[in-house]
């Protein structure tokens, strides 16, 4: 009997390896992916804090719905940051704002909601 490996059980071992190299690099791919969506959400969303803060330091009869269009570093959001506001009552609104966006040709969007009060 000889000592060592025969060329079939090196070729297994060749084809398993590259299988395991396979899944892997499928993993790192959708993890790469993931990491994107989750930086335009997360982008989106500042967007969005960014403008109802803007709101909240306006003037409670100059808070009015509107829709902006703009970029931020390396994000465009489509059509929109749309500002929606209802007067609850005489001194309250509740305003909201969706920011909109296409990533690989999917339109997202995130939105923040929140009551002002006239005091």
């Amino acid at each position: 009997m000889t000592k060592g490996f025969t060329l079939i059980e090196l070729l297994i071992a060749i084809v398993l390896i590259v299988i395991g190299l396979v899944a892997l690099m499928g993993a790192m791919s959708t993890g790469i992916c993931a990491d994107a969506a989750l930086e335009y959400r997360l982008t989106a969303l500042n967007l969005a804090n960014e403008k109802m803060e803007e709101l909240k330091d306006t003037a409670f009869g100059s808070i009015i719905a509107g829709t902006e269009t703009g970029s931020a570093i390396g994000f465009d959001w489509v059509d929109d940051r749309i500002v929606t506001v209802s007067e609850v009552d005489t001194d309250l609104k509740d305003v909201q704002v969706e920011v909109r966006w296409t990533q690989k040709s999917i339109t997202q969007s995130v939105a923040v909601e929140t009551y002002i009060a006239d005091y």
